[in-house]
């Protein structure tokens, strides 16, 4: 036990002299003897890793073997810092299509009578966009449905706040077309 109490009093002492740079220090050598039972209890005492353990107590050798940890200093950058957020994000503009009109015109070509339909689409968002599909019916005097065909949209988009004519040709029509009948979908 006095030995012991040697041991931790001369590492103690030299940790405590600020001149010297920390270095770690040797092992101590240990007794192969076997320990005899002594009734004194042996208290240590741990301190953050660079700093000086208080006077009769002990470090464990792992924290006294490790190397001071370096000081960080802050980085300065050219970067500039903003006065105020970025705006939010806006949402995005959406197309949306309504049916101006539809009208039709007969004409005579070399392959017989035909009927030109022209479908106004208005488009009142701020998105580019086109509709996707119109529904073209022939009906006659008594407002019954002769035929009816799906008209896909293809060209160009129509531009937000513009309007544009879409045609079509139907070649023979039914002698007792009358009239016709459009709807979309957007």
């Amino acid at each position: 036990a006095v030995y012991i109490e040697q041991v931790k009093t001369k590492q103690t002492q030299e940790i405590a002299t600020p001149a010297a740079p920390l270095a770690p220090a040797p092992a101590p050598a240990i007794a192969t003897t076997p320990a005899a039972k002594t009734d004194t209890p042996v208290t240590t005492a741990t301190t953050p890793a660079g700093q000086l353990a208080p006077a009769g107590t002990s470090q464990p050798a792992q924290e006294k073997a490790s190397a001071p940890l370096p000081l960080l200093t802050p980085s300065i950058t050219d970067s500039p810092i903003p006065s105020a957020p970025p705006p939010a994000p806006t949402a995005p503009a959406i197309a949306d299509f309504a049916l101006k009109g539809a009208n039709y015109q007969i004409v005579e070509t070399e392959l017989g009578r035909a009927l030109d339909i022209f479908i106004t689409v208005i488009n009142r968002g701020d998105g580019v966009g086109r509709p996707r599909l119109f529904e073209i019916e022939l009906i006659n005097k008594e407002n019954k449905q002769l035929m009816a065909w799906p008209m896909a949209v293809a060209g160009e988009e129509v531009a937000g706040n513009t309007e544009k004519v879409y045609k079509t040709r139907l070649l023979e029509p039914p002698a007792d077309f009358h009239n016709i009948r459009v709807s979309m979908q957007k």
